[in-house]
């Protein structure tokens, strides 16, 4: 289920095209076989360059023929077979390679990556470790080492890679693109898992309002905080969560009652104390907002430097301009921050931009509270975040429970990164669902790539990376006219980049504008034609078209080039099941099942297996299908498909 962008084909082929030249041992060789192995040497790395795979193969294999010692024309058979798509073929090869030339790392990583097509991932952790140990620099294998963890569930090392691959990458702004990207993948994956997995848990009720949230779909949300609080009202920022919510939608009455539920539970509660500011200055009282918020500085003033503006729409501009007249002239870190925000939102950015200033001085000089000797656990009740992770650090080892209390003191900290390693090892050591550890994850691989894509921004405000990022989140939030306009503006910039093609295509496919969307197909694949993700989507547009025979080419190559490619499955399922290859469409259904949140999946299983006439097994695909359609992820789909899938 877990998707990284192991690399184009593309990327692929420019890594194989700088590999190997003639060896000089060959010149020893008699004039007559020596020109003949040189010829076919040559030619097959001329082929492979050009991306003729299929004619590298052959001028290879005369080579070895003719020398069968020569171990670098095996690497790069098992090169030319790796790209076509013949993985099984590709490792034979690749294991003769790279045991006679043990030191080269492309005969490793390009054995790693045959290995983790064929979903052997032991083995293919193993090859990639050599490849590392050779080149430590090499992104690809990075990458690829990530893949192999995620396939076995172990999404702390698969991050750990992640990073490393971030580390190593000369291109700044590529880098943090790409690394943002994995963690928004990740992200997507683990939603997903925890919508399949505990479909009626808190945790997915309370991960299906975040989603909506994020989408501004405030009412809602509001609903989905609504079903988690009445699942588990004890759970730290639910109420605030809810209260939020309703503070967008303009309930005040409400927005109140539930902070104060949220004080109840938990009365140094900064998100409710400063939501409860937030209404008191809605309602024009101005010293009761200061008391809240000085109730938070005496806290944790380091957390209100991190918060935004009040953003709800709560307070009018004119307003919060006569409440700043109120609030005076004060250095005092509370009244600042009221100050700023007040200036901010009444549309007065200088004063703002000064408020800010003695704001962030006073936040640079307050101390940070540290307890007595103390259990973590009350350390991080009382809010004393850095206090309760040193005590949980200094533990030889740690709980499951206690993992998930020191990401949340690392999140509360803004130490986003240690805080999804303590999440992620949460997950290890167990098949059983983790929901909330999965839940936290979630949140903080989000958190993660939004810093992620904060500094491409920073780097290369005017570049097309920064349009893409700008369609995207259009893209999740279903505001597609202007995600369509920034596809087009990346396009402008970078007209041969494959996945931007692609990215247009699918979106103009999600629109129902098939004409559209088969235009920039075809460019994607014109770039890039051995891209399984483009061949991907372009048969999900046939399929869309009602072309079923059309579409099954392009969806057996995509899996063919990459078998991992699960999202391919249920689109030729269903292409089988329209032209009467009923088992085929079963086989690939069944495999297809981890991505069916809604029902659908089954659905189609239901039919396939009707038409083979399994009856039993129709009747139970069909309940189940039932079963998940009357949920409420099923329900609003179209609100969550955006977060939890991807292309």
């Amino acid at each position: 289920m877990a998707r990284t962008t192991l690399g184009s084909a593309a990327r692929l082929r420019a890594a194989a095209a700088t590999l190997l030249l003639l060896p000089a041992v060959l010149w020893a060789q008699p004039a007559l076989e020596q020109a003949d192995v040189r010829t076919r040497f040559q030619a097959g790395q001329t082929a492979l360059q050009a991306g003729r795979f299929a004619q590298a193969e052959t001028e290879f294999r005369a080579a070895l023929d003719s020398e069968p010692g020569l171990s670098e024309a095996r690497v790069n058979l098992g090169l030319a077979l790796f790209l076509q798509g013949k993985y099984e073929q590709s490792v034979d090869e690749l294991e003769q390679a790279a045991r006679a030339l043990p030191d080269l790392p492309a005969a490793h990583l390009f054995l790693g990556l045959g290995h983790l097509k064929l979903g052997a991932s032991d083995q293919a952790i193993a090859a990639l470790s050599r490849s590392l140990e050779l080149d430590p620099a090499n992104l690809e294998a990075h990458r690829a080492l990530a893949a192999c963890h995620l396939a076995k569930g172990d999404y702390a090392s698969a991050v750990q890679e992640f990073q490393a691959a971030f580390s190593h990458s000369p291109d700044r702004t590529e880098a943090w693109y790409l690394l943002g990207r994995d963690y928004m993948g990740l992200m997507s994956d683990l939603a997903g898992r925890l919508v399949v997995e505990q479909p009626d848990s808190v945790w997915a009720a309370r991960l299906g309002a975040d989603m909506l949230a994020l989408s501004e779909a405030w009412e809602a949300a509001a609903n989905y905080y609504a079903t988690a609080v009445a699942k588990r009202s004890d759970l730290p920022g639910l109420h605030s969560a809810l209260g939020s919510a309703r503070l967008r939608l303009g309930q005040l009455g409400e927005a109140a009652a539930s902070f104060e539920d949220e004080l109840r539970t938990d009365p140094r509660s900064e998100e409710a104390l400063l939501g409860l500011a937030e209404i008191s200055l809605a309602r024009g009282d101005a010293a009761s907002a200061l008391e809240r918020v000085a109730a938070v500085w005496d806290s944790f003033p380091q957390w209100l430097g991190s918060q935004p503006a009040f953003e709800s729409g709560a307070i009018a501009p004119e307003s919060a301009a006569k409440l700043l007249q109120s609030l005076g002239h004060s250095e005092a870190g509370p009244a600042a921050f009221l100050a700023w925000a007040l200036s901010a939102t009444a549309g007065d950015a200088a004063t703002a931009a000064a408020a800010r200033a003695r704001f962030e001085r006073a936040v640079q000089a307050a101390p940070i509270r540290s307890g007595g000797v103390s259990e973590a656990v009350a350390l991080c009740a009382d809010h004393l975040y850095s206090a309760c992770a040193r005590a949980l650090v200094s533990r030889p080892s740690m709980t499951r429970a206690e993992l998930l209390l020191l990401g949340r003191a690392y999140l509360a900290l803004g130490q986003h990164e240690r805080a999804v390693i303590a999440f992620t090892h949460a997950m290890r050591g167990t098949d059983e669902p983790q929901p909330e550890a999965v839940y936290w994850t979630v949140g903080t691989l989000r958190s993660l790539a939004d810093l992620c894509f904060e500094q491409v921004e920073k780097l290369a405000p005017q570049s097309w990376r920064v349009h893409q990022l700008r369609a995207e989140a259009h893209r999740q939030r279903q505001a597609d006219e202007q995600a369509i306009a920034e596809y087009l503006r990346a396009i402008e910039l970078k007209p041969d980049a494959a996945e931007l093609h692609r990215s247009l295509g699918l979106i103009y496919l999600l629109n129902n504008a098939y004409d559209e969307a088969e235009q920039a197909l075809e460019k994607a694949l014109d770039l890039d034609g051995a891209n399984p993700r483009s061949l991907y989507v372009t048969g999900r547009l046939f399929v869309a078209r009602q072309q079923h025979p059309e579409a099954i080419p392009y969806l057996e190559t995509a899996l063919q080039l990459d078998p991992n490619l699960v999202e391919a499955r249920p689109s030729l399922g269903r292409a089988y099941l329209r032209v009467g290859r009923a088992e085929e469409a079963a086989a690939q259904l069944e495999q297809a099942l981890i991505l069916d949140y809604y029902g659908d999946i089954h659905y189609s299983l239901f039919q396939a297996h009707r038409r083979l006439g399994n009856m039993e097994r129709a009747r139970q695909a069909l309940a189940k299908s039932t079963e998940m359609r009357k949920r409420s992820f099923a329900r609003d789909r179209t609100k969550f498909e955006r977060w939890i899938k991807s292309e």
